[in-house]
């Protein structure tokens, strides 16, 4: 990802209240970007189709620390009544430790509504999830 000119510029002098008041500010190690290089860069577009207690959730793009906050905010009211949820995964192109998250919580609540699934997972997904041990968690198909 590029940083933002002037937010790179004012990491190296120290000016993060400046840009803060602002509103545009993200800080990521040490570094400051303005959150339209942020979400420019860290896209995912999420697909909700109900049908009566089924839901499927259409995700494309990168599931990160930048994206699973709004996807776990529209879970939390989409899942009501629920009681088969499945990710449609063919278009996910990464996963973070938060985006797993998003996962571990739906799953949870799942558990004690119906069943959960991820589908059509692609191979480079499909490795974060066997290193985190999370193909023994999820129902992948």
């Amino acid at each position: 990802m590029e940083r933002c000119r002037q937010h790179a510029q004012a990491t190296r002098e120290n000016r993060y209240a400046k840009i803060a008041s602002q509103g545009v500010v993200v800080i990521i190690g040490g570094f400051v970007f303005c959150e339209v290089c942020v979400k420019g860069a860290r896209m995912l577009n999420i697909g909700f189709e109900r049908e009566g207690e089924k839901l499927v959730v259409t995700l494309d793009g990168r599931l990160d620390t930048f994206t699973a906050p709004d996807l776990s905010n529209k879970l939390e009211t989409a899942l009501d009544g629920v009681t088969d949820l499945t990710f449609e995964c063919a278009k996910l192109e990464y996963v973070s430790s938060a985006g797993l998250r998003v996962f571990l919580v739906s799953q949870k609540t799942m558990m004690r509504q119906g069943q959960m699934r991820l589908v059509h997972v692609s191979e480079e997904v499909m490795d974060i999830l066997e290193v985190t041990g999370f193909v023994s968690i999820l129902t992948i198909e």
